[in-house]
């Protein structure tokens, strides 16, 4: 299969996924008006115990399991992807042991402020 061939396949499935995404966004049912919140007496009555409302009962445990979870999948995905872009660098480009880690190390130190920003 040609270049131009798989692009316009490729772009074909991208517009066709956009339209689809964008007509059920379309459809769905928006976010609620809150603004009879405060005459129902549901909103906070000071501003110092949003954390203990935030944190308080069980909530603690879930939060810092979602926390460690979120980290967790995220270090499998970006170590995973540095051993492939070290496999592709050593057995497509050539390069050398040396080289290619030369190569990740300076892509991690100039990626890493993009993470921490």
């Amino acid at each position: 299969m040609s270049f131009a061939k798989r692009s316009l396949g490729l772009l074909t499935l991208s517009a066709s996924a956009l339209l689809v995404s964008e007509t059920r966004n379309a459809t769905r049912a928006r976010v609620p008006d809150h603004s009879s919140a405060p005459d129902a007496g549901e909103t906070t009555k000071s501003t110092g115990s949003w954390a203990r409302d935030s944190f308080s009962g069980n909530k603690v445990g879930v939060i810092l399991l979602v926390l460690i979870g979120m980290t967790a999948g995220q270090a499998v995905v970006w170590y995973q992807g540095q051993f492939q872009a070290n496999f592709f660098m050593t057995t497509y480009l050539k390069l050398t042991f040396t080289q290619s880690y030369t190569v990740m190390l300076w892509a991690v130190a100039l990626g890493t402020p993009v993470y921490i920003a």
